[in-house]
């Protein structure tokens, strides 16, 4: 009789660097063993991309006692549910603060229509624009059904997860209300608090990489960007990025300046691959020059100074002075390219540029976003630590954390374009209504 391996007990077969972390030489992956890897895997996943429920910051939950949690339930949403406690120290969900009879009200209706209550869909404009109070854990699948997932990847071959983490799942709530800002910054001086990061969503990420762990998958985080946010059409970039650049997200319809599933009138003429005509769109394509080029093309989009950009620029500033006193104290290394400069000039962080309490919108940006995934991190380093002092398996030292992605397919924006009163007719994908760079510039404005 042929024998059957019990299914629970045989994982890491075929995994002979199961335990070993990788390197890079020569152009290839290598073991310890100098011997070759081939990597075969996956994204996990597409179901990464936008939150799953809405959520309310403690300060908010705080200052609203009376709120309580009304999660969708596993069995509701096909398991794909949030945490089963009721309160969060950090993140509670949302629920209308009207009467009781008004909640009832809301669930009834949600029910009728096939919604699940706080739940945030892909196709739906309803809470699409609250995206401060929102929440990403349990995207892509929940810790419960995190074994089934892996277990099975593992055993049809795969090896390497590339995990995908939108800066939006970690800042999403963003530095501060910019609104308030704009009025205050008329009266004071002053600096934006750091990051608020979403630690609930991180401890749930730090949990699902232990459970990959467990299968000796090797994962990398990849800092997932499509067309810059999913408020353009895309995913990835928090929505406070926008406002910040002052884009009227409820606007990008009516002036062609994105395609949005969620706020497109017929849901079932949704056109196909629309992703990569949005990246030319003014939305998208405004975005990435200023996140890459703004100091240059946009010097006076100057917003009040954070504590994290503060913080990023004195870091970076340290880096450059050590990486010339290395160079010049390398024979003819002075004349070698510095691979830590950037494209543009980068501000002092010095006493005057503290007391002018402004930088500009690229490196504000930049040092968010670097700042949120140091952050993550972090997180992955203290937990390492912690994991080690009791004898437990390290995600670092193990390989299941092999590093970081800078970001997925980042586009250049309006940069390098040689003439922005055409399109590109080679690099850009024309689908649907598509506006040169500048007759998108116009309809922003309100002309026609």
């Amino acid at each position: 009789m042929t024998h059957i391996p019990d299914p629970t007990t045989a994982f890491g077969h075929g995994f002979a660097w199961d335990s070993s972390r990788l390197i890079a030489k020569d152009g290839w992956i290598v073991d310890p063993q100098n011997r070759v890897v081939i990597l075969h895997g996956i994204n996990v996943s597409g179901g990464t991309k936008m939150p799953f429920y809405r959520a309310f910051a403690a300060e908010d939950a705080a200052a609203n006692p009376s709120q309580s949690s009304k999660t969708p339930t596993a069995q509701a949403f096909y398991g794909a549910a949030p945490s089963t406690t009721e309160t969060s120290e950090r993140v509670i969900s949302a629920s209308s603060s009207s009467s009781k009879a008004a909640d009832d009200e809301t669930l009834m209706e949600s029910r009728s229509i096939g919604e699940v209550p706080n739940v945030i869909y892909s196709y739906k404009e309803k809470h699409f624009y609250e995206h401060r109070h929102v929440s990403f854990v349990n995207r892509p699948f929940t810790l419960q059904e995190a074994d089934m997932h892996f277990e099975r990847l593992a055993r049809w071959g795969s090896q390497c997860l590339r995990i995908l983490v939108p800066w939006e799942a970690l800042e999403h709530t963003g530095p501060l209300d910019f609104g308030v800002i704009s009025l205050k910054r008329l009266f004071l001086r002053i600096t934006l608090p750091s990051g608020i990061y979403d630690e609930d969503y991180i401890d749930y990420l730090l949990s699902l990489l232990q459970v990959a762990a467990k299968y000796k998958l090797k994962c990398f985080l990849d800092p997932h960007v499509d067309c810059w946010s999913r408020f353009t059409g895309g995913c990835g970039m928090p929505g406070w990025t926008l406002e910040l650049a002052g884009i009227d997200m409820t606007k990008l319809d009516q002036t062609a300046a994105a395609v949005v599933h969620n706020t497109q009138t017929d849901k079932d003429d949704f056109p196909k691959m629309i992703w990569c005509t949005n990246n030319i769109k003014l939305a998208a394509a405004t975005m990435y020059t200023l996140f890459f080029a703004g100091q240059v093309f946009a010097p006076r989009a100057t917003v009040p100074l954070s504590t994290t950009v503060l913080n990023h620029l004195r870091r970076l500033h340290s880096t450059v002075v050590s990486d010339e006193a290395y160079r010049r104290g390398v024979d003819g290394g002075i004349r070698a390219p510095s691979p830590i400069q950037n494209l543009t000039s980068i501000p002092r962080a010095d006493h005057e540029f503290v007391q002018r309490g402004q930088v500009n919108i690229q490196h504000f940006l930049q040092g968010h976003y670097i700042e949120a995934f140091a952050h993550l991190a972090k997180r992955i380093h203290d937990h390492d630590a912690k994991a080690l002092s009791k004898g437990e398996v390290a995600l670092i030292a193990s390989g299941t954390v092999m590093g970081f992605e800078t970001m997925n397919e980042p586009s250049p924006g309006y940069l390098n374009h040689p003439d922005l009163n055409k399109l590109l007719e080679l690099a850009d994908l024309h689908i649907g209504t598509c506006p040169t760079p500048v007759q998108g510039m116009e309809l922003a404005q309100g002309r026609q």
